[in-house]
Formats: C-alpha cells, sequence, structure tokens
C-alpha cells in the first residue's frame, strides 16, 4: 500500500528546468501545500523553483513521530517514497553534468567511479564508523552516504531516523542545487 503515491505535486516560482535551483518544501500535519508555499514571500529567492508535495489526508504518517514506526506505516514509508523520488535525481544530475562536460564515453566511466567509491567505502554502509581512524572518522560522520544509509538501517531496525533523515535530505537537496544547474548550462553548450 503506497497512500502518498499519486497525490499532486504543486509548483512554484521559476519553472523548473529554468531556474537555477529548487527547493522541496514537506508541508507539515493537517496542512497541504499551499500552507507551506505560503513561506515563500518570506523566503525571497529569485530564480527558484519551488516542488510541494501534497500528503494523501494531509499527514505523512498517523501518529506523532515519537510513536513506534510500526505504527506509522505505511504512510511513512510511502512519504519517504514520495521525497525519494523527488530527491533520487541528484546522482543523475551529477552523471548528465559529467558525461557531457568530459564528453567521451570512457573518461566519463572512470570519473563516475572515482567520486562514488570513496564516498560509498568510507561510510557507514560496511563497517562502523567508530572503528575508523578519528581523522577518517570525522569524514565519514558527515558525508552524504553514511546519512542514507543510517537512516535506511535505522528505518528497517525501528530506531530514530529523523536527524539522520534530515541530514540525507539536506545533502541531495544540495547535489540537486549545486548540479542541476551545471548540468542544464553543460547541455545547452553541447545543445
Amino acid at each position: 500500500m503506497d497512500p502518498h503515491s499519486g497525490q499532486p505535486l504543486v509548483t512554484a516560482g521559476v519553472p523548473l528546468g529554468e531556474s537555477h535551483a529548487v527547493m522541496i518544501m514537506v508541508h507539515g500535519r493537517n496542512a497541504a501545500p499551499r500552507n507551506i508555499l505560503d513561506l515563500l514571500p518570506r523566503l525571497d529567492r529569485n530564480g527558484f523553483t519551488y516542488l510541494a508535495p501534497a500528503a494523501a489526508g494531509n499527514t505523512w504518517y498517523p501518529y506523532s513521530f515519537m510513536a513506534d514506526t510500526a505504527k506509522n506505516e505505511p504512510g511513512l514509508s510511502s512519504g519517504l517514497g514520495v521525497l525519494e523520488r523527488l530527491v533520487a535525481d541528484p546522482a543523475f544530475c551529477i552523471a548528465a553534468f559529467t558525461g557531457l562536460a568530459i564528453g567521451d564515453e570512457e573518461s566519463v566511466q572512470a570519473f563516475g567511479l572515482i567520486w562514488l567509491f570513496p564516498l560509498t567505502f568510507v561510510s557507514s554502509a560496511f563497517v562502523p564508523v567508530s572503528s575508523m581512524p578519528g581523522w577518517l572518522q570525522a569524514f565519514a560522520n558527515n558525508q552524504p552516504v553514511t546519512y542514507v544509509v543510517d537512516t535506511m538501517r535505522a528505518l528497517a531496525l525501528g530506531g530514530p531516523i529523523e536527524a539522520n533523515l534530515w541530514k540525507s535530505v539536506a545533502w541531495l537537496a544540495g547535489i540537486f542545487i549545486v548540479f542541476v544547474p551545471l548540468a542544464i548550462r553543460a547541455y545547452k553548450r553541447a545543445a
């Protein structure tokens, strides 16, 4: 069951593809996209596209965020799925920019793995960060793969997800903000 699938996505600001940045705005309990978009005059960001997904029944999950994770299912997983679909494209944007900027296929393949492997192996994906040398822990504790892996691990084990989830979303949004304009500019130059 996926209660939030097919709910409307409200957009505001500059049309997607013409903006230099995208901000995903998630409404609160008993609210709707228009409520979170009421903040736009206060944000005052020219050139942004704003995306505001709607939750089924105006709530992403039925109980308090402090309630046991299982009680908030399937709404919680469905809501995370909506956000995933909105922010999973940063990796695509990095790949699009790399492909357009470098040009030849072999170089793009080699470069694509150069940045991916260190982030994956110097994260909490395979070993506890506490087992790494101190200087490496500082990097591993503050990079996007660790936050995503820790969020998924906590979700699977029923632990708290809020802190790592928001850090994951912030990292993904940051990657999106940086690489979407670069990919668009590279595409326009190549066209």
